[in-house]
C-alpha cells in the first residue's frame, strides 16, 4: 500500500521542483496550518483514548505514556500503510506484550477499539442519511443508528457475561458504553 501511495504521489508531483513545494507550503497561513496541527494532536489523543478506555475495561490499566505510544505508533502505521486491523494491530501486539499484556487481552483491546470506531460511525452515517431524506436513505439511517443503540441498551441493563464462538464477553456496563460512544462521536 505504501508503494502504491509512494508511486502515485511521484506521479502527481514530478512536474514539480522541490523548492515549488517548499514555496507551496510556505504559503500556507500559519494560522490554518496550526489549526491542523491542533486537530491531528487532538485526533490522536482520542485515539488514545478508545485504548485507555480497553484497557480499564479488560482490568488490565497501564500507564498513560504507554497507551499513547502504543495508539500513536499503531495508528500511524495503519494510516500510513493500509491494512488497518493487521498493521496497526501488529504494532499494538509487539508494545502491549512487552508490557505484559497476554495475545487474548491485546486481542481483547483491539476488538473494543474497533467497536468503538464503529459506534461513532454508524451513529453520524445514520443521521446522515436520515437528513438526506429519501426514503431509502432514512430506512437505512434508522438502521444504521438503531444498531449502536441496541448496544448501548445492552450495556445498561445486561450484566452477566456471554459466550460467542466460544468468546467470553464481559458487557462493558453503561458508563463505559456511555465514553466509548461520546469518544466516537468525538473521533
Amino acid at each position: 500500500m505504501l508503494l502504491v501511495a509512494l508511486f502515485v504521489l511521484h506521479q502527481e508531483l514530478q512536474h514539480l521542483t522541490y523548492h515549488q513545494i517548499v514555496a507551496a507550503v510556505r504559503s500556507l497561513p500559519l494560522g490554518r496550518v496550526a489549526v491542523a496541527v491542533l486537530l491531528t494532536v487532538l485526533n490522536y489523543l482520542i485515539l488514545s483514548g478508545y485504548e485507555l478506555l480497553a484497557c480499564h475495561y479488560i482490568g488490565k490499566q497501564q500507564p498513560f505514556s504507554r497507551i499513547a505510544l502504543s495508539s500513536f505508533i499503531g495508528n500511524a502505521f495503519a494510516n500510513t500503510l493500509g491494512f488497518a486491523f493487521i498493521s496497526g494491530s501488529s504494532v499494538k501486539f509487539r508494545l502491549y506484550t512487552a508490557w505484559g499484556l497476554d495475545a487474548a487481552d491485546v486481542a481483547r483491546v483491539v476488538a473494543f477499539t474497533s467497536a468503538s470506531i464503529w459506534i461513532g460511525l454508524a451513529l453520524l452515517g445514520g443521521a446522515a442519511l436520515i437528513v438526506n431524506g429519501t426514503p431509502g436513505a432514512i430506512a437505512g439511517g434508522i438502521v444504521l443508528i438503531a444498531l449502536p443503540l441496541a448496544y448501548f441498551l445492552a450495556s445498561a441493563w445486561w450484566k452477566k457475561p456471554f459466550r460467542i464462538f466460544g468468546v467470553l464477553i464481559t458487557p462493558p456496563g453503561f458508563r463505559t458504553a456511555c465514553a466509548q460512544t461520546l469518544l466516537s462521536l468525538a473521533d
